[in-house]
């Protein structure tokens, strides 16, 4: 009798492979997507849409809240100071309204990876595991990191030792860190702009220092006044008055933004979100497994025909 060529009696296994990746693919999409703004009074899914003018497009703030977050840790969430894993827009707003607050909520997290001992001994602190470290730390050193990072800048590139980077890497991820907490990020505006008297309007979005300057002179704009009571009524921990703010905020962007502008804020949001790059790996490696549990399956099934043909 003539031996079976393969595994043709087998056409379900890696149509069932398929089908548990896809499964998994789509529960992992939707736990990303439904969790990203877990367990919290505040309406950040929300807060994460509003556009903002940055690099010359409209983007959400979603994105500055990510890839600042991720330039200083290199993830896109943070460990809170009860160990819980936090969306990115959270930490954003914890920054932005910190010195609207006397909580320190933004200082006491341990978002700064500090991994050089030098370092550790000019903040004064010890090497600990994970090697993160909270502002509220070393806040009293910060004239110590200014001047050593000020001698290490001096030095050329080239020549610098791993001291000298790491330190000037951890004061890049200051500097950060302060833009935002002083809403100074560079080239970022928050505030749409007004049609002017004349029915004609800018494109340029107004920083809010600009906006606040206006505010002062007289001029006054209600997006900056809806803007700001979202960051004080954050700071002041008031969810209801924030979503409430929120939505007020809201309106006066839909009069000020085309829809079709907002539409493309918010896919961008969905896009950070739902994480299709990761997703494309994480699918990959369940074909894979799909794969390799296929071939070992139709191996046996092979050795198993073998032996009732023979």
């Amino acid at each position: 009798m003539s031996q079976a060529s393969g595994p043709k009696g087998l056409p379900g296994i890696p149509l069932a492979g398929w089908l548990v990746s896809g499964a998994v693919v789509g529960a992992l999409s939707f736990m990303i997507v439904a969790m990203s703004y877990r367990s919290s009074s505040y309406d950040l899914e929300k807060f994460g849409q509003l556009p903002i003018q940055s690099g010359g497009r409209l983007k959400p703030f979603d994105t500055l809240a990510r890839t600042s977050l991720q330039v200083i840790t290199h993830r896109t969430e943070f460990t809170d100071t009860e160990g819980r894993s936090r969306p990115a827009t959270e930490w954003l707003l914890d920054v932005m309204t910190s010195r609207l607050s006397d909580k320190g909520r933004a200082e006491s997290l341990k978002i700064f990876r500090v991994e050089n001992d030098q370092v550790l001994r000019l903040l004064g602190l010890e090497r600990r595991q994970g090697l993160r470290y909270a502002i509220s730390e070393f806040r009293d050193k910060m004239a110590d990191i200014e001047k050593a990072a000020s001698e290490a800048a001096r030095v050329e590139a080239s020549r610098r030792d791993v001291y000298q980077r790491q330190l000037l890497e951890l004061t890049r991820h200051l500097e950060l860190y302060i833009q935002i907490a002083t809403l100074t990020i560079p080239e970022t505006g928050l505030i749409p702009p007004e049609a002017a008297a004349d029915g004609e309007s800018t494109d340029r979005w107004l920083t809010f220092q600009e906006a606040m300057v206006a505010t002062r002179e007289g001029r006054s704009n209600p997006a900056t006044e809806a803007f700001g009571r979202i960051l004080l009524s954050y700071a002041q921990q008031k969810p209801a008055d924030f979503n409430k703010h929120l939505d007020n905020y809201l309106d006066i962007l839909k009069e000020r933004v085309s829809g079709p502008a907002i539409a493309k804020v918010r896919m961008e949001q969905v896009y950070n979100a739902v994480n299709p790059i990761y997703l494309s790996c994480v699918l990959y490696v369940c074909i894979l497994l799909a794969t390799l549990v296929g071939w070992m399956m139709g191996e046996k099934v092979i050795a198993v025909q073998r032996g009732v043909l023979a």
